[in-house]
């Protein structure tokens, strides 16, 4: 998507289980679709059945510390894969804790997560634009799939960090 959707997010180690649920409240999702991490040729997710399925290998089992450990910074979150939303993942590295302060917290955001069923990244894209032209022939269609109270930018991050804050990390 252009201008690309960024989140920043701080959080303790956790196994890549924790991040798919961090990743689903910080982009505003329900987790209503399959997921998977993909590293170094290998997929992962917390999804039993896809495991069985796909022989995918099991999220709970890696830690974001043991990558960082073996060198590996960037890796690849696919969720929804009917709709191909492929999302990069960087590590930044291990930082000291703030005192008195609480984890996973998302400390810089761009741009409103597309919503769930929205048809991918080239459709989203579509329904912006209907969205943002009052005269498009598919204005209230968008209203609909994306909510009237919908804004494609960031206001703050306060909505983003409420449901961040429901989640043990």
């Amino acid at each position: 998507i252009e201008p690309p959707v960024f989140r920043r997010l701080q959080l303790r180690d956790c196994n890549l289980a924790k991040l798919h649920e961090i990743l689903q409240a910080a982009m505003g999702w329900q987790d209503k679709q399959l997921h998977f991490f993909e590293i170094e040729g290998r997929e992962y997710t917390a999804d039993r059945r896809a495991m069985a399925e796909f022989a995918w290998d099991n999220a709970h089992k890696v830690s974001l510390s043991k990558l960082w450990q073996k060198g590996i910074s960037e890796f690849n979150y696919i969720y929804d894969m009917g709709n191909n939303w492929v999302h990069a993942i960087v590590i930044e590295g291990p930082e000291p804790r703030e005192p008195k302060t609480y984890y996973p917290r998302c400390v810089e955001a761009e741009r409103t997560c597309p919503v769930e069923h929205c048809g991918g990244p080239k459709q989203y894209e579509k329904w912006l634009q209907a969205w943002a032209d009052k005269s498009h022939p598919q204005h209230k269609l968008a209203l609909q799939k994306l909510g009237t109270s919908f804004n494609p930018e960031i206001q703050s991050l306060d909505l983003i960090n409420g449901k961040l804050r429901r989640i043990r990390n």
